[in-house]
């Protein structure tokens, strides 16, 4: 479908009210200023959100029932808006997500196969109409659809201060440098994040302005064949890509993130993804609860504490790897609750990806299992990074 084709309906705008009574009216590409003011009802209009002159609008699911719809635990959902999330199963392998209330067009979701027989899962498709709803599917190593567990994120901003970024790579083959779809794409330093595509499944983003050597950053590979779109069916599913980070740094003022992306087989292939970046935020943007992210990148150690300028937790608290077996990790979150939600992205450009194998639901501390296996199913030691939000 053609961009000019969309029908998403327009995004519900949010009214504020200064403390001069003066009214300000911002839609999702509005850079707004950043302190909170008293919402104003406006007769006849939707719902008022939670008024902020920026907005960071989140949601997240994990989905432990594989095989049938299912409601979920209150520890295995949440959103800004304060919806009901759903889950429901329509063939093997294929998920809709439901973010209740949170209807926004923009953003970016990210998925993790949950459980330890390395299946694949992937964002196939995302859309609003109302709510925010986001397509999951989950294959084999191979390609063929399997039902599997999973644990989703979703962020939209339109000026969160960050340090923040996110993306849809969506040109896969693309042979010029290009600027994401803006309604996808967004940068707390106001600059136009690019993608530079130089060899087959290679990817350089440039995030402008976001320049340091801290950090974490996320991808997740899209799996349809078109675009994102409101009440259309899913366009076909490419063929289970799996897309990790091999590096990410400063060059001058930017950030550089290099994306490799590969086909099941392991070879190197072209692929759309979606990307975020965060430094001393978590996956909920600046407005947190319990967020906290790591690049665990000893892969071989017993145990140890990730480097202070690549993790984060907030409220606080210590993080801790340990590693079990080969590709097997435990990720300590002191200060996180029970529940909640992750993203794993294996780290280091080989033909490795990693997955959560579970994420704790009776007790604290919170620790998050992780399992990292080979394109032929072996497990393998493999550094990687991990978002948690609740």
């Amino acid at each position: 479908m053609s961009t000019s084709t969309r029908i998403w309906s327009p995004r519900v705008a949010l009214v504020f009210a200064s403390c001069a009574g003066m009214l300000l009216m911002a839609t999702g590409g509005s850079a707004l200023a950043r302190n909170v003011e008293r919402a104003v009802p406006v007769q006849g209009a939707a719902p008022i959100r939670p008024a902020l002159k920026y907005v960071d609008e989140w949601g997240w699911v994990t989905e432990r029932d594989k095989t049938a719809s299912s409601a979920l635990a209150a520890n295995d959902q949440g959103n800004w808006f304060g919806g009901n999330d759903t889950v429901s199963r329509s063939a093997t392998g294929a998920y809709l997500v439901t973010l209740g209330g949170m209807g926004v067009l923009g953003g970016v979701p990210h998925v993790t196969a949950l459980g330890k027989s390395g299946k694949y899962c992937d964002v196939l498709d995302w859309y609003e109409s109302g709510d925010e709803f986001i397509d999951v599917t989950c294959t084999t190593r191979t390609g063929a659809p399997a039902d599997s567990p999973f644990t989703l994120t979703y962020l939209y901003s339109n000026g969160d201060p960050g340090p923040l970024a996110y993306l849809w790579a969506d040109r896969s083959g693309s042979a010029v440098d290009y600027a994401p779809d803006a309604t996808y794409s967004f940068d707390s330093s106001g600059g136009t994040n690019t993608v530079h595509h130089p060899s087959a499944g290679d990817y350089q983003v440039t995030l402008p302005g976001l320049g340091s050597t801290r950090g974490d950053i996320q991808v997740t590979a899209y799996a349809g064949s078109g675009l994102p779109r409101d009440g259309v069916a899913p366009g076909a599913l490419e063929a289970a890509p799996s897309c990790g980070v091999e590096s990410w740094g400063p060059a001058g003022a930017d950030m550089v993130a290099e994306v490799i992306c590969r086909d099941p087989s392991g070879t190197r292939a072209d692929a759309r993804f979606d990307l975020t970046f965060l430094q001393g935020i978590g996956p909920e943007g600046s407005i947190q609860t319990h967020d906290a992210y790591l690049w665990a990148n000893r892969a071989r150690a017993a145990s140890y504490l990730p480097s202070q300028h690549y993790r984060y937790s907030h409220p606080g608290g210590s993080i801790n790897v340990t590693r079990q077996g080969t590709g097997r990790y435990t990720v300590t979150l002191a200060a996180m609750p029970k529940g909640g939600a992750v993203v794993v992205t294996a780290y280091g450009g080989g033909a490795v990806r990693c997955g959560a194998a579970g994420i704790r639901t009776d007790g604290t501390p919170q620790t998050v299992s992780v399992r990292c296996f080979r394109s032929n199913g072996q497990a393998v030691d493999s550094q990687f990074t991990l978002a948690y939000e609740r």
